[in-house]
């Protein structure tokens, strides 16, 4: 097996990121040994392998893969909150910012996560197929987030983002005894942080707006919502929402089968 790997798709003949060589061994994988990657880095490889009479396989196609925001100061997003949160068990707190694009976007990313699960939409249609992201993680320790292409979602002239955030496990009505312990609170609503990274950055701060009443309907959607800022809409506020999240641990990379301890 032989994977180049390089910072551009016509990068393969001399590949300025890494060059396994021929790997004569049965894995399937190699520990990295190329240049250092960081945040945001597009990366391209392509593979072809030798059979045992040691003919070599046509290369495949190229991939790709993306690294995300690796440091902390990446975030320069705030986590924000609506006060007003409408408690229920059909609660759905909404946040919503018009912004302006004054160029065709080539490449933005969309980071996201929540103190809760959320819906993403710009202009109208959802950034992802993904339901009740970021998922499960132990919230007092961990907070995941995603990273969404929304490059073709974006317009030259105005755009809107809304995104909804549902209470998840953060602030669970009836954990589930004996199964797993949820992390549980009755004081604080539903928080996220959305970060819009392109030709310029977009992110939670001040300038975002909220429902006047706290919430929508889970079936509304936000391709439906116009007039922002016309009596519908309220400033939202930007504003540390208790203790700061730090991190406590490191934990290096380990092979899948060794468990975190």
């Amino acid at each position: 097996m032989r994977r180049p790997i390089a910072s551009s798709s016509d990068g393969f003949d001399a590949p300025d990121l890494w060059d396994t060589g021929k790997l004569s061994n049965t894995q399937a994988f190699a520990s990295w040994n190329g240049s250092t990657l960081s945040s945001r880095d597009h990366v391209y490889w392509r593979v072809r392998v030798w059979d045992a009479d040691d003919v070599a396989s046509s290369w495949s196609e190229p991939s790709t893969f993306e690294l995300g925001l690796l440091e902390e100061t990446d975030w320069t997003a705030q986590w924000i909150e609506n006060n007003e949160f409408a408690t229920g068990a059909n609660s759905l707190p909404l946040f919503a910012n018009e912004f302006k694009v004054n160029c065709t976007a080539t490449k933005a990313r969309l980071y996201i996560t929540g103190l809760g699960v959320f819906y993403a939409e710009l202009n109208g249609k959802s950034v992802s197929d993904e339901v009740l992201g970021p998922g499960y993680f132990t919230i007092n320790r961990t907070v995941l987030y995603r990273a969404y292409d929304a490059t073709d979602l974006l317009t030259d002239g105005g755009n809107v983002i809304g995104i909804s955030i549902g209470k998840g496990i953060y602030n669970s009505d009836k954990p589930l005894l004996n199964r797993y312990r949820k992390f549980t609170t009755s004081t604080k609503p539903p928080i996220l942080k959305s970060q819009l990274a392109s030709t310029r950055a977009m992110v939670s701060a001040t300038l975002w707006f909220q429902m006047v009443h706290g919430s929508l309907p889970p079936t509304a959607r936000f391709s439906k919502l116009r007039g922002m800022g016309e009596g519908n809409m309220t400033p939202g506020k930007a504003s540390p929402t208790g203790q700061v999240l730090r991190v406590t641990v490191q934990i290096g990379n380990l092979p899948i089968f060794q468990p975190v301890p």
